[in-house]
């Protein structure tokens, strides 16, 4: 009796609430849920999960608060287009998103700190066109994704936050951050399953904290990155499943950092790098599984690192390399060719003298031209200036307007060849173009008068440089900075920048500096005011 009078209690206790408190609350909103107001949020309020895609879109709203119940998403989370949201405080206790992870467009977004809890995404994660983000904080947690875009983020220096990343499965795409000088934040990656893509970035210098990703499973681009120097930090990658290109990076100068690259499955292209010298990082690379392209690069002259590869593709192209000679590009050619090219060549328009042998190419001064053909091997001249035609550069040459030879007497360069051999260099440096005989013998008939009236050769000079810089020629040649300041470097301290004084330099003109305003620092430097007194005085 006792035990009926129990069991008809618990009925009616269990009739009186559902009749007058409610069902228990639903924790999952099934299907897809947008979020444009407060009282969005509110809806959603208490839910754990929303088994569909969650878009928030809103032009009123500057947090989430109201959404610390939510835990996963089924499908996409879409925070894009948000005008006022400067932080996701609100969302901190999701730990997965099944789909794509998105954010961007969002004009005030300062910080992605609340979504320290999220562990995985399942599809890709893109950040885009957040104007005032500067870091990625946050997202340590995330470990493997299946596609990684990061772009137009127009304050983002580093990718810190990223370092819990491991393997991109599909596309890496870092393009048109212009802030962003290095990749650290990538520094645990080791392989990226689709196309990588780094374009774009005009302040990016290093690739370095790459060093720990070895293969790339689709295609492989390096573009328009101004200020990158180098390669340095891709020593691990040992193949590339697509085509390989690297692109219109005017401040690179070598390829090395690809020393163990061995394969590319589909073609190369190394195409308008207008400070590359030579291709060294390419030694190891035996097979091309499509055609290759060197063209329109203007300092090239040596390519003696392809002569192990094997092009597999049908079209060979070496042309509109300026200091490259026909000589040389034909002698590449030859040696596919032995290697295995079938296919058809196009060699036109390298403008380069002489042939750069590759038999032992030992490059002791680093100019790009190997001992066996540099005329001064010990001392950085990669224009080959040889006044006297003596087969010794001038710059290492005792007399380098006198002819040369065994027994023959030892003699001064007169003033004429001095000044011919630093206009020769302006032309070369600021022009691109050797000078034309006119040209050369007005500016040297110029100079001459100068000294004969007293005036001071130096100061002449640093007039013509102003003069030169800013001739039509030189503007028509459409410089950006970083080609800029590369031709200051080349002008006035016969060396290609630093990439501290590049930096440094670009940051004066990006904050206001005049292109007139930087040139002259390098025309009235101590390191300029040297190099001509040593060409006309030897001294320094």
């Amino acid at each position: 009796m006792k035990k009926t009078q129990m069991t008809i209690a618990n009925i009616i206790v269990l009739i009186i609430l559902i009749l007058f408190v409610g069902p228990a609350r639903v924790q999952a909103w099934e299907g897809d849920y947008i979020i444009t107001n407060s009282a969005d949020i509110a809806a959603l309020s208490g839910h754990t999960e929303v088994t569909g895609n969650l878009t928030i879109d809103t032009d009123t709203l500057s947090s989430l608060g109201g959404l610390e119940s939510l835990t996963s998403v089924g499908g996409y989370l879409s925070i894009d287009n948000n005008t006022l949201l400067t932080s996701l405080t609100g969302l901190n206790n999701i730990t997965s998103v099944s789909g794509n992870l998105v954010i961007g467009d969002n004009d005030a977004l300062t910080s992605l700190s609340a979504l320290s809890n999220i562990t995985n995404v399942g599809w890709g994660l893109y950040i885009a066109d957040n104007d005032v983000l500067t870091s990625l904080t946050g997202l340590e947690n995330i470990a493997s994704v299946g596609g990684l875009g990061i772009g137009y983020n127009d304050v983002l220096t580093s990718l810190s936050g990223l370092e819990g990343l491991t393997s991109v499965g599909g596309d890496l795409v870092i393009g048109e951050n212009d802030a962003l000088t290095s990749l650290t934040g990538l520094n645990n990656i080791t392989s990226v399953g689709g196309i990588l893509s780094i374009w774009d970035n005009v302040a990016l210098t290093s690739l370095s904290a790459l060093s720990n990703l070895n293969s790339v499973g689709g295609d492989w681009v390096i573009g328009e990155n101004d200020a990158l120097t180098s390669l340095s930090g891709l020593e691990g990658i040992t193949s590339v499943g697509g085509y390989l290109a690297i692109v219109d990076n005017d401040a690179l100068t070598r390829l090395t950092g690809l020393e163990n690259l061995t394969s590319v499955g589909g073609g190369l292209a190394i195409w308008d790098n207008v400070a590359l010298t030579r291709l060294t990082g390419f030694e190891n690379l035996s097979n091309v599984g499509g055609g290759l392209g060197i063209d329109n690069n203007t300092a090239l002259i040596n390519l003696c690192a392809l002569y192990n590869a094997n092009v597999a593709g049908d079209e060979l192209s070496i042309s509109d390399n300026t200091l490259l000679s026909m000589d040389t590009a034909n002698a590449l050619e030859a040696q596919l060719r032995i290697n295995g090219f079938t296919g058809t060549a196009s060699i036109l328009n390298n403008n380069g003298s002489g042939l750069v042998t590759c038999d032992n190419d030992i490059d002791t001064d680093n100019d790009g031209i190997p001992d066996s053909t540099d005329n001064c091997p010990n001392d950085f001249n990669s224009v080959q200036l040889d006044a006297d035609s003596d087969d010794i550069g001038d710059v290492c040459d005792d007399t380098p307007g006198c002819g040369g030879g065994c027994g023959e007497p030892a003699c001064e360069k007169s003033l004429t060849a001095k000044v011919e051999e630093l206009l020769t260099h302006y032309y070369w440096n600021i022009l691109g173009r050797t000078p034309d005989s006119g040209g050369l013998d007005h500016w040297t008939d110029v100079n001459l008068d100068i000294v004969s009236s007293g005036g001071d050769i130096k100061e002449g000079f640093r007039t013509f440089a102003q003069a030169f810089f800013n001739s039509q020629e030189y503007l028509d040649r459409d410089r950006d900075d970083v080609e800029y300041v590369t031709d200051l470097y080349n002008t006035f301290f016969d060396r290609p920048p630093d990439p501290g004084g590049l930096a440094y330099w670009l940051d004066r003109i990006a904050n206001g500096a005049t292109r007139n305003e930087v040139l002259d620092n390098f025309i009235y430097s101590p390191e300029f005011n040297t190099f001509m007194d040593e060409l006309f005085f030897g001294t320094s």
